[in-house]
């Protein structure tokens, strides 16, 4: 799990300099080195920082354009910086002569001092530096490639808080610790060490765990025997002699139940230890799931939490009948089974198989594929394998059936093209290129065949292998083709950074401008009105079909290797360097959802599947996965608000959600008819909140427009309440629904009447009140603000209690369902547990920053806490982790417990509302729908995993 983009090569340089760093970027590229560079001259922005660092971390090697203007930067030299704190591999380049300026006194320039300088000035010659380069940047490369690996994976998990889950497992670990001490440069930085000797702090423990099991177990099963040979020896004793000495069998009998006693004790240890054995395994494979790169390996991740929820499955009849201090042990690995699952409950990813270039046929019944061992591939969507053969070319850069799916066309490195029948025949090789031959494309009636060469060369075929035409035009190769959905234009893209739209007589219609890199993907949209073409920077461009550009986007970080539409047109997805797939909306051109994968898997093609609900990608690890668009659980997923989501809470009867927004309104979702849902209006502000009443008859929201309003769940409204004089926040029922009370920004909490006449303000808070909430028993009242102050009042406004908290601004706070505990979320992303005097009991960490929302189970054994790192995390109440739900948004501000505990409610940035079925056995079933194909035709699949799903075995 790469933190940053993982890059060969990170380029510092001054702007200056562009012209002879966009020359040695492109030597660099046609090398098959991928570049880092920021070509934008845009202002300084923590955000523009925050990218530059992680270009650097994820960079191979670190190479600085020096020239009289380079050494003098700020921002160069930060870069610099940022390369040495993380021990990059330094090269520096002399472009222009600066060697005077270089200061002894300045910590940058002795770096680069310290360093061989290559020199490409106008005295050199390009070629022979070059080599140099690239000779310094492939020295020790599977090191150098470890070190960017293994600091990714340290930083990562740094960011995330350094999560046990997120370590490495002992075979990985023992790689990394033989790769940290083979004493190479660049040397590991203290990131590296941390993570590392942190991974085998917790392995070793819990192989110490596993050690200490087995001697529980050893000295159990020697009690036992012992037991059980004395119980023997006596009964023979016993019963030999019962007729001659009497009172010497009567004691013998009791000594033989003092022995079949000790025979029991020992047979309980030994069936303890076994349960907490198998607890102990159940962990460990959930956290290996966890700790698994979702978006390298997502499968893999998803049969080690099958694996788990299994193992809990056979495992749950058995823990009633534990002591109570084993039941603790066992419901632990519960928790973490249901983490695991949890935490593959989303991923896209349904199948994989091999291939790097990859094409659905026309009727959505087969995908080829290609890959670097020269073969072609011919699979079934649900993978399994129908054909194989030899293309007979090497490294094929394009394979694509035909319009009518009866003939698939590659091309390799070489200057032929060649057409294949299904059953792996050749129908046609073309031959006429003078240069090697990078892109082909079928035009949409088959007829034709359009090829570009890195001579920048576009040949038109006939399918009796003739040339129709040849076009000229491009100053560089030409990297991609699209023919417009009639057939009557043809689009290039090329190394020169332009498009060329062609007739097919050959004439040239028009030259699109913008890019000041490669283009490397165009497509004309299904309809023919948009061309859109991305670039080696990661920039997309769509244009009118007349050549009017319409919108410049970047979403990706690395170069733009494909794009494709799906057959209705509404959808387009482009595929990077940087690993995702990014799916468009093409109404607005605006980035509807990425897929992602690992950094390092560089997707190299993408192709819809007919219906639009597959997406098939190739990746330059050669690995290609079938993407399911059509989300599982989208059956738990309501969509219909126009903004963010603010609050989310169950009914009393757990039927019936009521979700407000910063688009003003409430929505009330009825889970029997999700999408018939119930539009609340009234509110002129943001809803910050909105609750049930404890009889589920009535809705209390709270609103920037400085109003509390009181709402039948018909949707009208009972009562609009007035008197907050800013924004009103976080209203609720006390438990017998009587009173309501609202906080606000005024310092102060509003109690009203449930006839809406106002009952009592509690004023003692010096900021904003974000948060507060009745006790269980309708008699106290805990209040959070801005400021981090918790207060516990009376009903009668009088104060009981104040807490100093260090967490910033409270943005959630509740009692347990017993009363006895507070529990408060922060702005410096912990959980603290209180009790009523004041004193802290428990932190809670684990956020990477805000809590945002705190819920309790109704049954006080778990709490559910949401946050502005995206993520939905279950602790027990004694602060134990208990799974952690990513939820693919940037900030998720509420969650809230179904009155049963058996399922989540949460919204956030996006403006959807999600339901999480928290039930194993559920989620098990789900794990394994999803996985069926997958189990059915990999042939890596073990027969043990498919029959977990009842999959037959192969």
């Amino acid at each position: 799990m790469v933190a940053s983009t993982s890059h060969d090569v990170f380029i510092s340089y001054s702007r200056k300099d562009k012209q002879f760093v966009q020359k040695l970027h492109h030597a660099l590229q046609n090398n098959g080195q991928d570049t880092w560079i920021d070509w934008d001259d845009i202002p300084p922005t923590s955000d523009w920082w925050r990218e530059i660092e992680q270009g650097i971390e994820g960079a191979d090697t670190f190479v600085f354009v020096m020239s009289p203007d380079s050494v003098v930067s700020k921002i160069c030299q930060q870069e610099i910086d940022h390369a040495v704190q993380y021990n990059k591999r330094i090269v520096p380049v002399m472009h222009r002569d600066c060697a005077e300026q270089l200061e002894p006194t300045n910590q940058s320039h002795q770096t680069l001092n310290r360093h061989n300088w290559l020199f490409f000035q106008s005295s050199n010659d390009f070629a022979t530096s070059f080599n140099q380069l690239t000779h310094a940047i492939e020295t020790d490369f599977a090191y150098v490639k470890e070190h960017t690996r293994l600091l990714g994976l340290a930083l990562e998990w740094e960011r995330r808080g350094r999560s046990d889950g997120m370590l490495l497992g002992e075979e990985a670990l023992v790689a990394a610790e033989t790769w940290l001490h083979l004493g190479k440069t660049p040397m590991p930085t203290a990131a590296h060490h941390n993570y590392i000797q942190k991974s085998r702090e917790v392995e070793t423990g819990r192989k110490d765990r596993e050690q200490l099991l087995l001697q529980a177990k050893a000295a159990a099963d020697r009690e036992l025997a012992t037991a059980s040979l004395r119980a023997r020896r006596r009964t023979i004793v016993s019963w030999c002699t019962v007729g001659v000495l009497l009172p010497l069998a009567i004691g013998a009998t009791l000594q033989l139940k003092q022995s079949t006693q000790q025979v029991m004790q020992a047979n309980q240890k030994i069936t303890e230890a076994n349960l907490v054995r198998e607890a102990i395994d159940i962990q460990v494979q959930a956290n290996k799931a966890i700790a698994d790169d979702l978006e390298d390996r997502p499968l893999t991740s998803l049969l080690k939490a099958i694996r788990a929820g299994h193992a809990w499955q056979q495992l749950a009849p058995k823990v009633a009948a534990a002591p109570a201090a084993t039941q603790a042990e066992l419901l632990t690995a519960k928790h973490q089974a249901r983490a695991a699952l949890i935490s593959v409950s989303d991923i896209k990813v349904q199948n994989q198989f091999k291939g790097e270039k990859v094409h659905f046929s026309p009727n959505g019944k087969m995908i080829v594929s290609s890959s670097e061992d020269g073969k072609i591939r011919l699979w079934k969507p649900d993978g399994k394998k129908l054909q194989v053969f030899d293309a007979g070319q090497d490294d094929l850069r394009q394979v694509q059936f035909s319009p009518d799916g009866k003939a698939i066309i590659s091309v390799g490195d070489s200057k032929v093209i060649n057409l294949w029948n299904l059953n792996g025949s050749l129908r046609k090789a073309f031959k006429g290129h003078q240069n090697f031959i990078r892109s082909v494309s079928f035009s949409p009636d088959g007829k034709t065949i359009a090829s570009g060469s890195f001579d920048g060369t576009i040949k038109l075929w006939n399918l009796d292998g003739s040339v129709r035409k040849t076009l000229k035009g491009h100053r560089g190769t030409v990297n991609d083709l699209s023919f417009s959905a009639d057939g009557k234009v043809l689009a290039s893209g090329s190394e020169d950074g332009t498009v060329k739209l062609w007739n097919l007589d050959g004439s040239l219609r028009k030259t699109l401008k913008g890019h000041t890199d490669d283009v490397f993907a165009v497509r004309f949209s299904r309809d023919g009105k948009l061309i859109v073409a991305g670039d080696a920077e990661g920039y997309i461009r769509f244009w009118n079909s007349d050549g009017t550009l319409r919108k410049v986007s970047k979403e990706h970080t690395d170069r733009i290797n494909h794009l494709a539409f799906s057959a209705d047109g509404q959808t387009m997805a482009s595929a990077s360097g940087d690993g995702h797939i990014e799916l468009w909306d093409l109404d607005d051109l605006a980035s509807l959802e990425t897929l992602r994968s690992d950094t390092t898997s560089r997707i190299t093609s993408i192709s819809f599947s007919p219906d639009g609900k597959t997406i098939v990608s190739g990746s330059r690890d050669g690995r290609a996965k079938l993407w399911h668009l059509d989300n599982r659980s989208q059956a738990n997923i309501f969509s219909g608000h126009q903004d963010r989501i603010l609050s989310t809470h169950f009914s009393p009867d757990g039927r019936t959600i009521v979700s407000s927004s910063s688009d003003n309104t409430l929505r009330l979702w009825h889970l029997d008819q999700p999408q018939n849902n119930q539009i609340l209006e009234g509110h002129t502000g943001e809803v910050w909140s909105a609750r049930f009443s404890p009889n589920g008859q009535m809705i209390v929201s709270a609103s920037d427009d400085k109003t509390v309003r009181l709402w039948n769940t018909d949707g009208t409204v009972y009562k609009v309440l007035k008197g907050h004089s800013g924004n009103a926040l976080n209203p609720s029922f006390s438990p017998d629904g009587k009173l309501i009370l609202s906080a606000g920004n005024n310092f102060t909490i509003q109690l009203w009447r449930r006839d809406g006449a106002p009952y009592k303000r509690l004023k003692g808070h010096k900021d904003w009140v974000m948060a507060a909430n009745f006790s269980p028993d309708g008699q106290m009242i805990v209040s959070g603000d801005q400021n981090g102050t918790v207060k516990l009042w009376n009903l009668d406004g009088s104060q009981r209690r104040t807490i100093k908290t260090d967490q910033g601004a409270i943005f959630s706070v509740q009692f347990s369902p017993d009363g006895q505990t507070i529990v408060s979320g922060g702005e410096n992303g912990t959980v603290k547990l209180w009790n009523l005097d004041g004193s802290e009991k428990l932190t809670i960490k684990g956020h990477a920053s805000q809590v945002l929302s705190v819920s309790i189970s109704a049954d006080g054994k778990t709490i559910a806490t949401s946050g502005s790192d995206g993520t939905v995390r279950l602790w027990g109440m004694n602060g134990q982790a208990k799974g952690t739900l990513r939820l693919n948004q940037d900030m998720v501000w509420s969650v809230s417990f179904s009155p049963d505990g058996e399922t989540l409610v949460s919204g956030g940035a996006s403006d959807t509302v999600r339901l999480t079925n928290l039930n194993i056995d559920y989620l098990m079933q789900r794990a394994c729908d999803w996985a069926k194909d997958y189990l059915r035709t990999n042939p890596n699949v073990i027969n043990a995993d498919r029959a977990i799903c009842n999959i037959p075995p192969r």
